[in-house]
């Protein structure tokens, strides 16, 4: 079996460690290249590219500009791979690209489609109130995931769940799918793409707490993106407007949780 793994983000790092852990060779790890992150604009790698230099040091690291690069797209073709894993890489795969595959480009997503397609489904799904979402696997098309399923699970999704905790309930779903889908447990289905809906990237803006909504909503706001990004929101303290940056909900060691009252925000 040979596969190809293409990832970016910290989630897509953890799964590039399971299949690490479970002895799964690749050919080639294909990740975002490098970029400025921070006040200070720091050239920083991705997550995959630091856990893939200590988990697979002998396997090249590809980080086009641009998959769609001829030459980039010619070195995956003379790998010749069986399967391509794909977890959060961030650019949309060509025809071209997804054709190389002897058997199938495979994508897992974070949701339970056909609902939250996109971006940012772990966020929007609780942003939204669901109950309950999922980890998908499916074949890769050119369209956003509007592939075939190929295995799928629900997990529920608590009122009192964060985005760290959803992560990672989703990341060990994801774990275990891809060990059914090496074992050829596969249980391919048509999306039915009349009940799709969408999980584009959350804007700044849409960070922004506004206080005279429900209760319910700026709770879901807040739980949705802690531990990170945050939300944020305006203030008034003795006259004074004050911004909060990143409100987030921190552990109370029970089922409650505590919105942190620390402020570290500019005066406006």
């Amino acid at each position: 079996m040979k596969l190809v793994f293409f990832g970016t983000p910290i989630f897509s790092a953890r799964i590039l460690a399971f299949l690490s852990q479970q002895n799964i060779p690749l050919q080639a790890i294909v990740t975002q290249p490098d970029r400025p992150k921070g006040r200070r604009k720091q050239i920083t790698p991705s997550p995959v590219k630091i856990a893939a230099k200590k988990l697979y040091p002998e396997v090249e690291i590809l980080q086009p500009e641009n998959a769609r690069d001829a030459h980039f797209i010619q070195k995956i073709r003379d790998l010749a791979p069986d399967y391509f894993i794909v977890v959060g890489y961030g650019q949309i795969l060509s025809q071209e690209l997804l054709s190389i595959p002897n058997i199938l480009p495979v994508n897992i997503h974070t949701s339970f489609l056909p609902k939250y397609r996109g971006a940012a489904p772990m966020q929007r799904a609780l942003m939204q109130g669901e109950i309950e979402t999922g980890v998908t696997l499916m074949e890769m098309n050119t369209k956003m995931d509007e592939g075939d399923i190929l295995l799928q699970e629900k997990v529920a999704a608590p009122q009192e769940m964060t985005f760290g905790m959803l992560e990672s309930a989703l990341e060990k779903v994801s774990c275990a799918l891809l060990t059914a889908f090496f074992q050829g447990k596969i249980e391919r289905k048509k999306q039915d793409h009349t009940l799709a809906t969408y999980a584009p990237k959350i804007t700044t803006e849409e960070r922004r707490i506004v206080w005279h909504a429900s209760a319910e909503s700026i709770h879901n706001l807040i739980r949705a993106l802690s531990p990170s990004p945050g939300a944020w929101g305006r203030v008034e303290i003795q006259g004074e407007k004050k911004t909060r940056k990143d409100f987030s909900f921190q552990s109370a060691g029970s089922s409650k949780l505590l919105i942190s009252t620390s402020w570290r925000g500019e005066n406006r």
